[in-house]
């Protein structure tokens, strides 16, 4: 599998894990694959994004390309090379 250039704008809480890197050559073919090569690298980083069943968590907002992803299964997400992909962290309030 050829690696495709992903680039990846994560909060400054997410940051911190990946050295503040933002940009990655990737083989994975869906979101999730992605999460768990840079975890590979990293260590410690799917964990703080998917819960146990491998979703994204709840208090998450991912955008690919600048279209949010929703509910959508991050685990059959495809992406491609050049994908922008930003997460968020939701916010609560009132």
């Amino acid at each position: 599998m050829e690696a495709k250039t992903i680039a990846l704008k994560f909060p400054k809480q997410l940051g911190v894990y990946v050295n503040g890197i933002n940009e990655f050559e990737l083989k994975g073919s869906t979101l999730n694959d992605l999460f768990y090569e840079i975890d590979e690298i990293y260590g410690d980083f799917a964990i703080r994004i998917l819960n146990n069943e491998g979703e994204l968590k709840p208090f998450l907002k991912v955008f690919i390309n600048e279209k949010n992803i929703g509910k959508e299964n991050s685990k059959k997400l495809d992406v491609n090379n050049g994908d922008k992909i930003t997460i968020l962290l939701a916010r609560a309030g009132g």
